[in-house]
């Protein structure tokens, strides 16, 4: 956690330089500086409101940490630490490196389009009251709860056959216990011949897409 956390602190820590450093070149006493800056090394520094700022960037649970005198300067460290750790780099001319130079390059790539998403697309991603109502009065059918329905079948190549198990049903002998026994459909036999829930002129279970199957299903 804390490798992840300094990583994500470079970049910030050069912006919170730059602004420094741009600052005015008034000569400024020992105590005015003590009373500014929360970090120092040489020519880089790091007020305190810039440490306070980038505190409040933090999640909320790393915020209760660094916001007290001792996370501060714990911060401030870690800021010093990486700071010198980058003037040692630059003399090794680490930056000079192929596996740094890539990814480097990886970093940027991946920086460079985040921030395109940010100012280009996420902007138009969301779409107006207008927008949302068109796409709805287009796509009803999507946002529509269709009619379903639950059947079993006893199927069979005798016809006769069929008319003997209607009669069997009507007197009152179990449509299941029937389908299980007789139907020659092997995939919905052990389960009585259930066909399932399906839409009208949705996928059956054991049938696949049948609309006159589905059209009597419905009108039962």
């Amino acid at each position: 956690m804390k490798d992840r956390l300094t990583a994500g602190f470079l970049v910030v820590v050069f912006v919170a330089m730059a602004f420094v450093i741009g600052c005015s070149g008034k000569k400024e006493t020992a105590e005015e500086q003590a009373a500014k800056y929360a970090a120092r090394v040489d020519s880089w520094k790091l007020t305190r409101d810039d440490l306070t700022k980038l505190i409040e960037t933090l999640p909320e649970h790393q915020q209760a940490k660094y916001k007290t005198f001792e996370g501060k300067v714990e911060l401030a460290d870690r800021f010093i630490q990486e700071e010198l750790y980058y003037r040692e780099a630059l003399k090794k001319k680490l930056k000079n490196d192929e596996k740094i130079r890539d990814q480097v390059e990886k970093y940027q790539r991946s920086l460079l389009a985040a921030e395109y998403f940010n100012r280009e697309i996420k902007p138009k991603a969301f779409p107006t009251e207008d927008e949302i109502k068109d796409y709805y009065d287009a796509n009803k059918d999507k946002y529509t709860i269709q009619p379903i329905a639950r059947a079993q079948h006893i199927l069979s190549s005798d016809s006769l056959k069929l008319v003997g198990f209607k009669k069997r049903v009507e007197d009152g002998e179990p449509f299941t216990a029937l389908a299980n026994k007789y139907s020659e459909d092997e995939l919905t036999r052990p389960d009585g011949g259930d066909l399932g829930y399906f839409n009208p002129g949705g996928y059956i279970r054991g049938i696949g897409y049948s609309r006159k199957i589905s059209e009597i299903a419905f009108t039962l």
